[in-house]
Formats: structure tokens, sequence, C-alpha cells
């Protein structure tokens, strides 16, 4: 006569719901993350829907601070008129998914100097992208006084995932002002100019298209509530299989 098998016992049920448990949490981690998100991109439509600053300089503009985004500048719709310094442009590398316009894949963003006008001063404009093989595509720069709009925007923290800069090939990897060659400051008065930010441009487009603005069409990434299904999902498997493998089975009819 066969022995019974037995069932399984409190260490397995206490390992069962663990791993539940840990799954469950990520899950639940992730619709906190979600609700953040939400908060912070509520909070950027928010201030693109504010009247453009018409000066840079970020200590002064009283800017009014928003639930979700730490810096009350950042995301700030921004106008300058001025003119585009004779500068080499600073070259960002970055990837992006197909544009409207059919540009994709890996690429620069264009970095350039401009003057506003009366300020004494220059700042960083990310003048838009341009695709890799189009790297050393100059756009020529006009002395003439121009207007731009773009977005203000606080420099991009590096991580211990971004690249080393190539000052040589002139590639950079975080869009960070404080990084790049410091604007000439001999013929121009730097006092009070922070570096910590710059402009993303929405327009003007260059007669070629190139660089590209995009500012007005980044979208910060949101996924959240997949990731949050996922791990539920996930945790709701592991219960399923948990149980088949551990439930009690009877013992086959003796012979």
């Amino acid at each position: 006569m066969s022995e019974p098998i037995r069932s399984a016992g409190a260490v397995t049920y206490v390992a069962v719901f663990v791993v539940f448990a840990f799954l469950a949490g990520l899950g639940t981690w992730q619709m906190q993350r979600k609700a953040w998100k939400d908060a912070l991109l509520a909070s950027i439509v928010e201030r693109q829907k504010l009247p453009p600053f018409t000066l840079f300089q970020p200590g002064t503009l009283g800017c009014r601070p928003f639930d979700g985004l730490e810096d009350p500048c950042d995301f700030r719709p921004i106008r300058l008129t001025g003119r585009m310094a004779d500068a080499p442009a600073v070259h960002i590398f970055i990837s992006i998914p197909r544009q409207a316009n059919g540009l994709q894949g890996n690429g620069y963003w264009v970095f350039r100097q401009f003057e506003p006008a009366g300020l004494g001063m220059r700042v960083w404009v990310n003048a838009g992208f341009v695709p890799a093989d189009k790297k050393d595509l100059s756009e020529p720069i006009s002395n003439a006084e121009t207007s731009i709009e773009g977005v203000l925007r606080h420099a991009e923290p590096r991580s211990r995932f971004s690249g080393v800069n190539d000052l040589k090939n002139n590639v950079y990897f975080v869009r960070d002002p404080s990084e790049f060659p410091l604007p000439s400051c001999s013929m121009v008065r730097c006092t009070n100019v922070d570096f910590s930010y710059y402009i993303d441009m929405t327009g003007p487009v260059p007669a070629s298209g190139l660089p590209y603005p995009m500012a007005g069409k980044q979208v910060i990434p949101n996924r959240h509530l997949e990731y949050a299904l996922t791990w539920y999902g996930l945790a709701v498997t592991w219960l399923i299989i948990a149980g088949i493998a551990i439930r009690p089975r009877r013992p086959p009819p003796a012979s």
C-alpha cells in the first residue's frame, strides 16, 4: 500500500506569500510612480499655459512653483529677441523615435549660443535635432536680429550611465550647459547668469529644416500603469503556479 503524499508545510506557504507580496508590492510601487508622473505632466501642461518670459535671468523671474516639479522655472515658455552668436555649436548625442517629417534614429541636439537683445549676455539654446550623418551640416548664422520661442529648461542631471564627453569630436551626452565651453565673458556681462539653464527652442524652423526644433514634441514616458499591471499579473500567475504545485494530491488507489 503506497503512502499518502503529504501537503506542503508552513515554510512553503510562507515562501509563496513572501514572493507574492514582493511582486504585488512592485505593482503598487508602480501605481504610486504613476500618480507622481501624472501630477508631473499636469504641472508641465499648466506651466506651458502661462505667458512666456521675455528675458533670461532665472534668478529674478519670480517663477511660481507647481506640485510635482522641483524647479519653479522648468518648462516655462520663453520668447527672446536677439542674435545667434557666431560661435561653434555643441552636439549632444540622442536617439529619437520616428517623427512626422521622417526624422528618426541616432543624431544630435544642436546647442548654440544666443545673445538676447539688451541683456549683455549669452544663453545656450537647443536649436533642434540633426541626423547623425548630417552632424557637420552648418546652417549659416545670420547676424540679423530674430525672435526665438521655446521652453526654459533646467540642466539635465548626469547619471552613472551617461557617456563620457568627447571634446575632440564635439560629442556630448548630457544637456548641461555647465559642461559646455563657456560663452565668452570678455565681451558680455556674465553677472547673475545661471548656466544651469538652457532654452529648448520650438521655433522658428530653419529654411533647410535642420536643425529641427522638437521641444514641443517631446513626450515624457509614462508607462507605469503598464508596468504595474505586469507586476500584478506576475503575482497572480505566481499564486496559480504555486497553488498547482503544492496542492494536496490524493494517493493512487491501492491495487
